[in-house]
């Protein structure tokens, strides 16, 4: 929820941000008075954003990370002049006490919960734990790989409230003088976990449930096995089904290519893909759902994205709708993914698929793919293998999936 600082307010935040890391860089780092470390003062609150990092949001796109070193108020190492604190502000765990940094004096480490333990899997929703078969391994005939990751770059459309992606130089080669002859570049990468490829955690979407579990927009949002929302989530983020569950991804997958099947390179805006349309593109493809398959649909929307039609990309989005949802899901789809950013046609808005995948059955989507290399040689059928990452509390996971004929 936005609000505005007054000056009093954000006096007072500014000078316990400072001071702050001001013991970070003198116990932490014993850099005092070391210019070259102190200008690395500021990306320290990348690290610890739910402490220190204060979003403010100019206009609908503009996005500013306030932190604090000694003398100035910064973001991403820049100084800001201007009545900072008129602008509206959107709190993250905001502590305002002179104490705030007291919780980095005892690490942080990861949560007991076995479920996310390095090198554990254990089944997800509708995913099994991994087990690459014979039949499997009969899908590759000809070994050659497909890559259905988009790209990253500053300006990928993202979700309408979810932070933009951004890329900031942190050290730029010839800065670290401590490692001769060898020279070391790095940089620091903001982004949702909903950015380009990515696959959806079910913690991802809820919904609003009546004691009785009928749908009521006023009532309690319910996650993926009955979970209450409010009872599963920390300053860490989710504690139910969190992308860090998830397993690794192997398994057979169809391309549906329903933009092909249509005659056209790209399905109309907000065009909804029905059952029937399933139906006429399985027939057309000679290819199969059944149980354990991933289902990849190619909307032909990659190419709005190539193209900067970000309007339609981002918000008349082609895509199943509920009823094509259903169909593939009582055949045995256990994985949804399009080349588009919801998977669903949307609007409408109320992700009627989302909610009967995710929510009720434990199928996960992946968004964003890129299928124009599978359509171009009418690969219809292959190996998919895809591998979130393992992030504690997050509701998705960026992803670089492959496909293997």
């Amino acid at each position: 929820m936005a609000v505005e600082l007054g000056q009093p307010v954000f006096n007072e935040l500014a000078h316990n941000l400072a001071v702050g890391f001001q013991r970070v860089r003198d116990e932490h780092f014993n850099t005092a008075g070391d210019d070259a470390h102190h200008h690395r003062a500021p990306f320290l609150a990348v690290n610890f954003d739910r402490l220190l990092a204060h979003e403010f949001r100019i206009g609908l796109c503009l996005r500013v990370v306030v932190f604090a070193t000694g003398q100035h108020i910064v973001y991403i190492g820049e100084e800001i002049t201007g009545p900072l604190w008129k602008i509206p502000c959107h709190f993250y765990f905001l502590n305002l006490e002179p104490c705030a940094l007291n919780l980095m004096e005892q690490p942080m480490t990861l949560d007991n919960n076995p479920r996310i333990q390095p090198g554990s899997m254990h089944p997800y929703g509708a995913l099994p734990v991994p087990q690459v078969t014979p039949d499997m391994l009969g899908l590759v005939r000809t070994g050659k790989v497909y890559s259905l990751a988009v790209t990253h770059y500053e300006g990928i459309p993202v979700p309408g409230p979810m932070v933009p992606y951004t890329l900031s130089p942190r050290l730029r080669h010839g800065d670290v003088k401590d490692i001769p002859p060898a020279s070391a570049a790095a940089e620091v990468v903001t982004m949702a976990a909903h950015t380009g490829t990515h696959i959806d955690a079910l913690c991802h979407i809820g919904e609003h449930r009546d004691a009785s579990g009928s749908i009521d927009p006023n009532g309690e949002v319910y996650l993926h096995g009955g979970v209450l929302a409010k009872d599963a989530v920390n300053f860490r983020g989710q504690t139910h089904l969190s992308i860090a569950e998830m397993p690794p991804i192997v398994t057979r997958a169809v391309l549906l290519d329903v933009a092909r099947y249509k005659g056209l390179d790209v399905l109309p805006d907000g065009y909804v893909i029905s059952a029937q349309d399933i139906a006429d593109t399985l027939a057309a493809q000679s290819t199969e759902v059944r149980p354990g398959t991933a289902v990849l649909m190619r909307t032909g929307f990659y190419q709005h994205l190539r193209d900067g039609n970000y309007a339609s990309y981002a918000d008349a989005i082609a895509g199943p709708g509920l009823e094509a949802a259903q169909y593939l899901f009582e055949r045995g789809m256990m994985l949804a993914g399009a080349d588009n950013m919801t998977v669903e046609a949307f609007p409408p808005r109320d992700h009627a698929v989302h909610r009967f995948l995710l929510v009720k059955n434990g199928v996960t989507h992946l968004e964003n793919l890129y299928l124009e290399a599978l359509s171009a040689e009418r690969v219809y059928e292959f190996l998919l293998i895809v591998t979130p990452l393992r992030l504690q509390g997050a509701t998705g996971s960026w992803v670089h999936p492959i496909a293997i004929a």
